[in-house]
């Protein structure tokens, strides 16, 4: 259309729609309602796989994992801009979740037997996550990868893609001040 658009006098003549086939219009509505259709449920079975994930206790706000976690936070100014929570029985020790409004989840169990350094460490690893925008960009691929006929063969890119970013992650915590032997203990 760029093309036809820099022909003189005939910038729209050939770039318009042909209606005289009733059809026309129909088709991109239709392949519009499938695109939309195709995102609505790739973000709903998104969802559904992480309900789990929103549905974990919180500690009460005194408990010791807790009250440890909000130490470390607030002794950093960095990390004072994450919504952390710290609840039991967590999937994994330390991850983020949230497309928009991400949100660090920390398990008790990992506070209780990492040290201050360990868990300021993992805390800044997820920092760089979360100013990366990593679990939307995350979403994003996966959505991508779900609606194109090829996405089982480019999972195997993903992975590695996922893999270099814990990597960078990692690097960039440690550039803002994370001790790497704490974060290496803690991997």
């Amino acid at each position: 259309s760029a093309l036809h658009g820099s022909e003189p006098s005939r910038s729209l003549e050939s770039c318009l729609l042909d209606h005289s086939v009733s059809t026309s219009c129909l088709d991109a509505v239709a392949l519009l309602a499938l695109v939309l259709l195709g995102v609505g449920a790739a973000a709903a079975v998104r969802m559904w796989r992480e309900r789990p994930l929103y549905r974990l206790a919180d500690v009460t706000a005194g408990h010791p994992a807790a009250v440890r976690v909000a130490r470390v936070v607030a002794g950093d100014p960095r990390l004072r801009r994450l919504a952390v929570r710290t609840v039991c029985d967590a999937p994994a020790p330390v991850f983020t979740v949230g497309w928009v409004r991400a949100v660090v989840v920390v398990d008790a169990c990992f506070v209780r037997d990492a040290d201050d350094p360990m868990l300021r460490a993992a805390l800044l690893h997820e920092f760089v996550h979360v100013n990366a925008r990593d679990t939307l960009r995350d979403f994003l691929v996966r959505l991508c990868l779900f609606l194109n006929p090829a996405g089982a063969w480019l999972a195997a890119d993903f992975d590695r893609w996922r893999h270099a970013r814990e990597a960078l992650c990692d690097g960039e915590a440690v550039h803002l001040g994370g001790d790497p032997l704490a974060l290496a203990q803690g991997l």
